[in-house]
């Protein structure tokens, strides 16, 4: 990861399945290994039988110029989103944390839910994953909060635009997505 990313960047390995790297400050690295390690003990105290049994690569850019670059060398592709992904292949978590450490713990939920409930239908994965987005630590337990997906949802129900639940539900990974 060094070598790929060069020495702007500080790597950890982090519980011997994370490898980190991020050219922020190293405060802002010491928050990102918080939320790593907040998001495995909660979903493994409380959700799966065990951590992904394989390791995940976390590139996280301080900021947008420095992701784009990166998906545009190292992944040949344009970001999909301006936040960041999980990529099933090669176990690869690539984000721009200057939008906050949301996106983070939402991706964190994939490598998780692909490992424990590998037939996990898409609107699951990602309705998981989106509780993570807004959250705190409330004891040993974690609470989630109303994070930017709530209007939009609020917006759809009252205009009849929501897709029917059970159809919803049932739909394909393709169509999910698009």
């Amino acid at each position: 990861i060094r070598r790929e990313l060069g020495s702007d960047f500080t790597v950890k390995n982090i519980r011997k399945i994370y490898y980190v790297a991020s050219n922020g400050t190293d405060s802002d690295f010491v928050r990102y290994t918080n939320t790593i390690t907040r998001m495995d003990d909660h979903l493994t105290k409380y959700f799966v039988k065990q951590r992904p049994l394989f390791s995940l690569k976390v590139y996280l850019f301080k900021d947008a110029d420095s992701y784009q670059s990166f998906c545009r060398k190292s992944l040949n592709e344009e970001p999909s989103t301006p936040f960041g992904f999980y990529r099933s292949a090669g176990h690869l978590l690539v984000m721009n944390v200057a939008t906050g450490t949301g996106t983070l713990a939402h991706e964190i939920v994939h490598p998780f839910v692909e490992s424990d409930f590998p037939s996990a239908p898409s609107w699951f994965n990602e309705g998981f994953a989106s509780l993570y987005e807004q959250s705190m630590a409330n004891g040993d337990k974690m609470m989630g909060l109303v994070n930017w997906r709530l209007p939009a949802l609020q917006k759809a129900i009252n205009s009849k635009k929501c897709p029917n639940l059970s159809s919803f539900m049932a739909d394909t990974s393709e169509n999910f997505y698009a």
